[in-house]
């Protein structure tokens, strides 16, 4: 008798072991493929993930801002890429409150481009900013031209 009990003790530990094993294997691979990220250290590291929509981070350090860049995955038959504004080097003082936000970009697959370059692709609250100050700009020039636009529209054809 005390070897049976010995034996199912030993059998519900052995159970225990491999699923514990299985469960440790399923976070480890969802780790390796879903979570981890490449840090890219250079925009031609950084393409090549993209080209693949492979997972992969890169800061672009440009002069007048760096901006940080994560490629997510496929989602809804695109690639998925995370744009940051993450620090503001040149610019005037109403672009510094886009520092810090960010805009999320579904990119065709495949393509190989900056996100946040055609913001068609992207929605968020860095691209609502962003066309605001646009048409913001775009209002201060007509009012500041709007003698030189008249003459242009009263002339002739």
């Amino acid at each position: 008798m005390e070897k049976d009990g010995a034996y199912r003790r030993r059998r519900e530990i052995l159970k225990f072991v491999v699923v514990a094993a299985v469960f440790f294997g399923v976070l480890l691979m969802g780790y390796l493929f879903v979570i981890y990220a490449e840090k890219c250290e250079t925009k031609e590291c950084f393409y090549s993930h993209l080209a693949y929509c492979k997972s992969a981070s890169w800061n672009n350090d440009a002069p007048e801002a760096t901006w940080g860049y994560a490629i997510k995955g496929e989602a809804e038959g695109k690639c998925e890429v995370e744009a940051k504004l993450l620090l503001l080097k040149k610019g005037k003082v109403e672009i510094e409150r886009l520092e810090g936000k960010s805009m999320k970009c579904l990119l065709p697959l495949g393509v190989t481009a900056l996100p946040g370059e055609n913001l068609e692709y992207c929605t968020g609250q860095l691209k609502e900013e962003m066309q605001d100050l646009i048409i913001k700009r775009m209002h201060s020039y007509i009012l500041e031209n709007l003698g030189k636009i008249n003459e242009e529209v009263t002339k002739p054809l």
